[in-house]
């Protein structure tokens, strides 16, 4: 479980990486819709997590947010 938190937490230190990255740099410019398959991914990875802690008031609401943030990607 620790190790799981743990790579939640690097995967959320790239993120913000690499959305800091693509805000500043003119020569790295991806899709809205890759950046938003990153966050949903995000979003689904601490919704399993508090669901694996029995918080299921709170991975619902992750799923719901990762749902949301898939959807508008399409």
């Amino acid at each position: 479980m620790k190790a799981f938190r743990i790579f939640i937490a690097v995967c959320g230190v790239m993120a913000i990486l690499w959305m800091t990255v693509s805000l500043f740099h003119e020569g790295f410019n991806p899709s809205s819709q890759t950046n938003a398959l990153i966050i949903g991914a995000l979003f689904l990875l601490l919704a399993v997590e508090n669901w694996m802690d029995d918080q299921k008031k709170y991975a619902a609401f992750y799923f719901l947010l990762a749902f949301i943030q898939i959807a508008l990607m399409i």
